[in-house]
């Protein structure tokens, strides 16, 4: 982990986000929100007109990653769909990473949004989208910090029904974390 920029990871699965098939959670806030040389990529990639045949070729480069962030996005934003639909009233984002979701649904506008991620990324992620009404940044170290207690610092509710999102985190932290 860099101390200024997000992981390497965080944006490439942004950059997937950005360039996910139409109706398949396009983040539109990835462009913002990717560091070089993905913004640059993903900037073209919008000002072409014609995106699947560009799509096509990111597809390739990307080894599939594209169409992976696609589905696994989308799975997981129904997934918060359901859960709110079966009364859930805050959301935790583990690893949140540079996922926009908190404004990208519109089912979360006004909701307890708790993104937690390494101290780093969220700096650099609140440099690019500031503060969103019901979005509460929770900075933690998975390897030194108690999560329960940096939740609790930031205005988690334990009594609240939550619906916990963990996208793509534990292979990366060691198993004591």
């Amino acid at each position: 982990m860099h101390e200024h920029r997000p992981s390497f990871t965080a944006a490439l699965v942004s950059f997937g986000r950005g360039v996910s098939r139409p109706g398949m959670s396009v983040d539109r806030f990835a462009t913002d929100l990717c560091p070089f040389p993905f913004r640059p990529v993903l900037k073209a990639y919008e000002s072409t007109g014609q995106a699947e045949p560009v799509r096509s070729v990111l597809r390739v480069a990307s080894l599939g990653m594209v169409d992976h962030v696609s589905l696994r996005t989308s799975a997981i934003d129904r997934g918060v769909g359901g859960a709110l639909a079966d009364g859930a009233e805050q959301i935790v984002v583990l690893g949140a990473g540079l996922d926009a979701r908190s404004r990208r649904l519109p089912a979360l506008a006004g909701r307890r949004v708790f993104e937690v991620d390494h101290p780093a990324s969220q700096r650099y992620k609140r440099a690019r989208m500031g503060e969103h009404e019901g979005l509460h940044y929770v900075a933690v170290d998975f390897q030194h910090d108690d999560l329960g207690q940096r939740l609790i610092e930031t205005g988690f509710d334990p009594g609240r029904v939550t619906a916990w999102i963990w996208e793509g985190v534990t292979m990366y932290l060691p198993k004591p974390a």
